[in-house]
């Protein structure tokens, strides 16, 4: 019998159609709407594709405002090296043309929408793999996993045991590729954060010894990694 999250646990806090949803706002074949509560639940599992320009809005014109912004892997074009960019686009790899726009409506309905006819020249598993959302980024600091071990908090986000229909919603929230490494950067970093001047090595921390403490190779084993040209 499946064991679900408990009440507390991060993985609750991903959203059912998270998949769904994420390939809309990837691809924006057509536009996507959004109340201003939706869309920031949304967000923050799409802004490792997306990046808002922050110098490019327009001024709101009666009441209507427009944001702009890109790909994370959109470069401006270069006549000089044209050919070569074409190739890496080819390959899957370099620049990406694609870019959106979004309009906030005064009641606060957001319309996210691509901004021109250039589509990703990737795709969405090709930018997981390289960078993390910043609800992945999250995740390790949430009190849920307070005290615990980087390698035990990989474990419990690997085990499909703990959604109720023992899919992995981490991948369908683009953490396919998400690294026991990467969870043990963000500790060290809210660490000398909380503790900035000091000396680490005098820094004592609680570490909970959950059942999955004891699984660090298999979970470094688990996790695919995607080498970068």
């Amino acid at each position: 019998m499946m064991a679900a999250a408990a009440d507390n646990s991060p993985l609750n806090k991903i959203p059912p159609d998270i998949e769904k949803h994420r390939q809309l706002c990837f691809a924006l074949d057509t536009p996507v709407q959004f109340t201003t509560a939706v869309f920031e639940k949304y967000w923050p599992f799409v802004d490792n594709v997306w990046s808002m320009h922050q110098r490019h809005h327009e001024p709101a014109q009666n009441g209507i405002k427009k944001e702009y912004g890109a790909c994370r892997l959109y470069r401006r074009a270069n006549r000089a090296h044209a050919a070569k960019r074409a190739k890496k686009q080819r390959e899957g790899t370099g620049t990406c043309p694609a870019k959106f726009r979004v309009t906030v409506y005064p009641d606060g309905l957001r319309v996210l929408e691509r901004n021109g006819d250039e589509k990703h020249s990737h795709t969405l598993d090709y930018i997981d793999s390289i960078k993390r959302c910043s609800f992945l980024r999250s995740m390790p600091l949430d009190n849920f996993f307070k005290g615990w071990e980087a390698a035990g908090i990989m474990a419990y986000l690997r085990d499909n045991s703990h959604t109720p229909d023992g899919r992995d919603i981490l991948k369908d929230a683009g953490g396919l590729y998400l690294t026991r490494k990467e969870v043990l950067n963000v500790i060290q970093g809210a660490v000398k954060k909380a503790h900035k001047g000091q000396d680490l090595t005098t820094v004592k921390t609680n570490t909970n010894h959950s059942p999955y403490a004891a699984t660090k190779a298999a979970t470094h084993s688990h996790s695919p990694t995607r080498k970068i040209s």
